[in-house]
């Protein structure tokens, strides 16, 4: 968990990033170098929610609809901008989506 509390490494505006932030590595639209994806999201936020970090899962969902409503249904997003990259209309990414408003529905 210290690791994904890491602002320096995973707190970019829309996390989490394939890659740290603060890597040599990182590339934010470079594939699986930096971007975000919702894939990617959706199993981190399953597994919070598993081990009981809630609060964590709120706000990684939250964080992540918020980068989809505004760029929409694409492949991956630049974790510092929520800008869309890959393929348009993704249908894993909408299908997620979906279920990450379903969940967030559910838990009110």
């Amino acid at each position: 968990m210290k690791l994904l509390e890491n602002q320096h490494a995973f707190g970019p505006a829309y996390p989490a990033p394939s890659v740290p932030t603060n890597s040599f590595w990182f590339r934010p639209k470079l594939y699986w170098q930096g971007p975000t994806w919702v894939n990617i999201n959706w199993l981190i936020i399953e597994g919070l929610k598993q081990y009981g970090f809630k609060k964590h899962a709120e706000a990684l969902t939250e964080s992540t609809l918020e980068m989809v409503k505004k760029s929409g249904c694409y492949e991956y997003f630049d974790p510092l901008t929520g800008e869309p990259a890959g393929a348009a209309n993704f249908s894993w990414t909408a299908a997620l989506v979906i279920d990450l408003l379903k969940s967030a529905k559910s838990s009110r």
